[in-house]
């Protein structure tokens, strides 16, 4: 263990490489990435998981969907975003960074829905019916119980889909396709160079 330690001791006294100062800027980079791709996810999951939560109907139509679609891996889809952010963006600079946003919303987007149906599912009926006899409607339902109610569920789902949209984000943002390389700055592009461009 001292071997190990002395060992560590050492390696951290050593100068740092040129690309370590690079880190915080590539992270924040990267986290900025994720916030967007989690913003974004959140302004769709939350209005339709309380519809899906209060309409049997439609949640019997779309509740298989959703479920087959978020069955597929967001890195399982890179090739097919990639391909669209090509189509839809000219620069190589704007490809990469909606490549790689794309696939972090990809990654988030299912983790949350899920989550907040659960939440809206969960809600009493009493609370419900108490809401209708007092007449809330419109924001004040939303403010006074929808968003209160699914608090833990958002908080829940935002765990797991930070988790999921960092492992897809690092995969994202260097891609090599059809001999082409697609990065944007980030931890994950620098980690990628470190590991494979490095000889």
């Amino acid at each position: 263990m001292t071997i190990g330690l002395s060992g560590l001791t050492r390696m951290l006294l050593k100068p740092l490489p040129l690309a370590a100062y690079a880190i915080p800027d590539a992270t924040l980079r990267s986290h900025g990435r994720l916030a967007l791709a989690y913003g974004v996810s959140l302004a769709w999951t939350i209005p339709v998981a309380v519809y899906i939560g209060h309409h049997p109907r439609a949640s019997r139509v779309l509740t298989p969907v959703i479920e087959v679609s978020a069955s597929i891996p967001a890195t399982a889809l890179l090739p097919l975003i990639l391909g669209f952010a090509i189509a839809v963006t000219p620069s190589l600079g704007a490809e990469s960074e909606l490549a790689a946003f794309l696939i972090a919303l990809f990654a988030m987007q299912w983790y949350l829905l899920f989550n907040v149906i659960a939440g809206v599912r969960a809600i009493p009926g009493d609370l419900e019916e108490a809401s209708r006899a007092f007449g809330l409607r419109g924001l004040a339902y939303w403010r006074r119980l929808i968003l209160p109610a699914i608090v833990p569920s958002v908080l829940t789902g935002s765990i797991t889909a930070w988790g999921a949209g960092w492992n897809a984000l690092i995969v994202s943002e260097y891609i090599r396709f059809r001999g082409d390389v697609y990065t944007v700055p980030g931890i994950g592009a620098m980690m990628d160079i470190a590991t494979f461009d490095v000889p």
